[in-house]
């Protein structure tokens, strides 16, 4: 699943936690049983897995309507580093060229050569 959409700049936390919020949303719209969730953010992992977790005042209604959502599902989340999921990057960085939601059933052009080369193994590195 694709799809991207542009957010009012927000503090990091925020953009991260509306964006995971945005993409639970969609198993439910389209009738899914299962969804597992891939994040870089450690700290949107954490949030699945404390009840201390307090997410931004003004999301947080509809992130705790999400995770009652998801105990109706077979859902589970884990941590993959940027590097490990460079489509996911590739899509994310199109919602900032762009004004609204946008859904694809396939992944854009721009996207494929990144998706090849995930699927064949290939290393990506991040250097800082």
């Amino acid at each position: 699943m694709d799809f991207q959409r542009a957010l009012v700049i927000q503090t990091s936390i925020y953009v991260e936690l509306m964006a995971v919020i945005q993409a639970l949303e969609m198993p439910f719209c389209r009738g899914w049983s299962f969804t597992w969730l891939e994040c870089d953010s450690l700290s949107i992992v954490a949030s699945f897995q404390s009840s201390y977790f307090s997410p931004p005042w003004q999301i947080r209604i509809r992130w705790f309507n999400c995770l009652t959502k998801l105990l109706s599902i077979n859902f589970h989340v884990s941590h993959i580093y940027r590097e490990g999921n460079q489509g996911a990057d590739t899509v994310a960085n199109l919602g900032l060229l762009q004004n609204g939601f946008t859904w694809w059933d396939k992944p854009p052009a721009n996207v494929h050569q990144v998706l090849f080369q995930d699927t064949q193994g290939f290393t990506s590195f991040c250097f800082v």
